[in-house]
């Protein structure tokens, strides 16, 4: 689940914006190799993300859309905090009602 809050700027048929947000990823942790085998260890992660697009309106109702985000997340298991950061690109084809 995430929540985001979005600043818009309406210029014509193109939209660009900014998001910030807070989300909770469910996270799972597999070893194999090393020093013996370890799996199965689950956590909930809360997690801060940023990111900006832009939205092309086809029609009033429809438009087409990429967006970049960064995510920061930092589950922990067994006192090791593990940094799981990382950048997501979406394209989106978008209906308003």
């Amino acid at each position: 689940m995430i929540a985001t809050a979005k600043i818009f700027l309406p210029l014509l048929p193109i939209e660009p914006y900014a998001e910030f947000g807070i989300g909770s990823y469910f996270t799972k942790l597999d070893v194999e190799g090393n020093l013996g085998n370890f799996s199965g260890s689950s956590e909930v992660t809360y997690g801060l993300h940023a990111g900006a697009g832009v939205n092309l309106n086809i029609t009033e109702n429809v438009f087409l859309g990429i967006e970049g985000r960064y995510l920061w997340a930092k589950p922990s298991y067994g006192g090791q905090d593990i940094k799981l950061d990382g950048f997501t690109t979406t394209a989106d084809l978008g209906f308003r009602f």
